[in-house]
């Protein structure tokens, strides 16, 4: 996995407040293979035509505390900017977040120079 530390931290803990915040029966973390990290957790009140909204800034989500934030479009917009992707699916019930970071070899200079511009 490469990446840049504090916004992987910030991807991450946006994944994890989502889940702690809206999954009814807990979250599973995985790291499927050395660029790809998923968490998946139950739906609650999230309806599977839903799923893209999720990462549009400002949608108008409605769930049991009436919120809607910006922690998932965050993160997308954090894993893009590190050369990588963030992408959820619905299967069974479940709601499966993966993050997909790109490899060492692939970054190119201009992907690095993104990242310095939005680090500081």
């Amino acid at each position: 996995m490469t990446g840049n530390a504090p916004a992987m931290a910030r991807v991450f803990t946006n994944l994890l407040a989502n889940a702690v915040k809206y999954a009814p029966d807990g979250i599973t973390i995985a790291m499927i293979d050395e660029r790809t990290v998923v968490f998946e957790n139950g739906l609650g009140a999230l309806r599977f035509t839903d799923v893209e909204k999720l990462f549009e800034r400002y949608a108008t989500l409605r769930f049991h505390d009436d919120s809607h934030g910006l922690g998932l479009p965050i993160a997308r917009d954090y894993m893009e900017k590190m050369g990588g992707s963030l992408v959820a699916e619905v299967r069974d019930g479940v709601i499966r977040f993966a993050c997909r970071f790109s490899s060492p070899d692939s970054r190119s200079k201009s992907s690095r120079r993104r990242r310095t511009s939005w680090e500081s």
